[in-house]
């Protein structure tokens, strides 16, 4: 009957560890490299704004794209399970992907903003930098 019983608990603790919510090592790094790269996409689209190079219709419209690809990204990073050893990492990662996403959320808000943009521009370069640096 012990035997049983222990079974049965180890079962429903590997399946309740095993929910949609938990993140590998590997599925971490996707996530950071995600963030990654919308900063670093949305330092290129900053740039473009700043320069003059876009139009604000443009840069209104893909930085809404950015920024709802950025807020997906944040959410599953905000809400993941990872071992105790990738806290720190994902912690991290969650708050670079707010980050990301506030500085996207402000270039769309004020895309003809010129000296805004340029602002952002570097915001969003040196977030793409830590990004990589994270998920190494």
């Amino acid at each position: 009957m012990v035997p049983r019983v222990l079974a049965l608990a180890i079962v429903v603790l590997l399946v309740a560890g095993c929910g949609g919510n938990s993140l590998s090592k590997k599925d971490l790094k996707k996530q950071i490299e995600s963030v990654q790269s919308f900063a670093a996409e949305g330092s290129t689209l900053a740039q473009g704004a700043a320069e003059s190079r876009s139009t604000t219709i443009f840069v209104r419209v893909h930085s809404e794209y950015l920024e709802k690809g950025t807020k997906k990204v944040q959410q599953k990073l905000d809400q993941a399970q990872v071992s105790p050893d990738l806290e720190s990492k994902r912690a991290d990662a969650a708050k670079l992907a707010a980050d990301v996403d506030r500085a996207i959320g402000e270039l769309h808000r004020s895309p003809g903003d010129r000296d805004e943009a340029h602002r952002l521009q570097l915001e969003l370069s040196k977030a793409a930098d830590q990004a990589e640096q994270l998920a190494k």
